[in-house]
């Protein structure tokens, strides 16, 4: 069984004791000279993985053309890789170091692989690439309640969004422990009811929230949607302050994954 996080965890680690070891040992990784005698072979396996990543060029999500730099770091990844590979006798069998919008935009970075990260959630590196991705992802929660709440009454905890007039209040069994931030509500950020937008009331508690969706016919049991194919994830990362990626990535392990294929 592969344990991801254990591996990024050691990767991470080795990473500054390479660097000591670069230092102390006067060790040369993209030339001739190399003292290490001293090197256990499981630690330089782990250390090569370290110093692979170390490697890796990310490219910024820009819309303009690749910099030279970029291009010149691509061209010398794998000569640098296979020097470091016939240091600690490894092989290096595949070289990867594109990611989703290096994919279109540095054709002679796919090397052996392709890292399809972002791109598979169709978000691409600028809108005229994402118009031409299919959205594979929803995130959606069903009401659980509905209430009329009089003017003047006020809703969430520390009382933070008083009502001006009349409103129909859906509770939502969605909360900061899932992935919805605290940094939404009262008014800022929405959920779509029948394809309307109903905005977020109050604060975020820990396991629900509130949203407003007077004059939406709607019932116990109807679908909230935070975002999908018609309601892209980047609006919602807009209203954050942040980037699709986090937004993606905070939905945490107790939200129920249903996978869809075809």
């Amino acid at each position: 069984r592969y344990d991801a996080k254990s591996l990024y965890e050691q990767q991470y680690c080795a990473r500054g004791e390479m660097e000591n070891r670069i230092k102390e040992q006067q060790l040369d990784l993209f030339g001739t000279r190399a003292s290490c005698t001293e090197m256990r072979a499981n630690q330089l396996r782990v250390w090569f993985s370290a110093v692979a990543y170390m490697l890796m060029v990310e490219f910024r999500r820009t819309a303009l053309a690749g910099t030279e730099m970029e291009r010149a770091q691509t061209s010398t990844i794998r000569v640098r890789l296979l020097k470091l590979g016939a240091l600690v006798t490894i092989s290096v069998r595949r070289v990867h170091i594109a990611n989703s919008p290096g994919i279109t935009r540095f054709p002679e970075a796919h090397f052996d692989m392709v890292r399809l990260g972002v791109g598979m959630h169709g978000i691409g590196v600028d809108a005229a690439q994402t118009a031409q991705l299919l959205p594979a992802h929803r995130l959606s929660t069903p009401i659980a309640q509905l209430k009329d709440v009089p003017a003047e009454d006020s809703i969430g905890y520390g009382r933070s969004y008083r009502a001006s007039a009349p409103l129909r209040i859906a509770t939502l069994p969605i909360g900061y422990a899932d992935g919805l931030p605290r940094r939404l509500g009262n008014g800022r950020g929405r959920v779509y009811v029948h394809g309307r937008p109903a905005p977020f009331v109050g604060n975020i508690c820990m396991d629900m929230c509130m949203v407003d969706v007077t004059g939406i016919p709607c019932e116990p049991g109807d679908a909230a949607v935070v975002f999908d194919a018609a309601h892209p994830v980047q609006q919602f990362a807009e209203d954050l302050g942040t980037i699709p990626y986090e937004a993606l990535t905070s939905i945490s392990q107790r939200v129920k994954r249903v996978y869809v294929w075809g």
